[in-house]
């Protein structure tokens, strides 16, 4: 569905308010991109300090987390 403007939305089930995503500032992508790539170095035999178990996944998730919040929060 799209809104009077053309800018497509998705309504929450519970509530039936209108949730409009945004996108991510230049820094909030390129933060997000920077943890994806720690996360994916590892994996091509580049040796990065290990500070927790299973750095990879958690880094990689953080990305996304970094990611999402951009989406949802206007201005960051």
């Amino acid at each position: 569905m799209v809104l009077d403007d053309g800018i497509p939305y998705f309504r929450l089930a519970v509530e039936g308010k209108i949730m409009r995503l945004n996108a991510p500032t230049i820094f909030i992508f390129l933060l997000s991109l920077v943890i994806a790539i720690l996360a994916l170095v590892p994996k091509f035999g580049v040796t990065i300090p290990h500070y927790f178990p299973n750095q990879e996944y958690w880094l990689a998730i953080l990305a996304y987390v970094v990611l999402m919040i951009g989406n949802l929060v206007k201005g960051l």
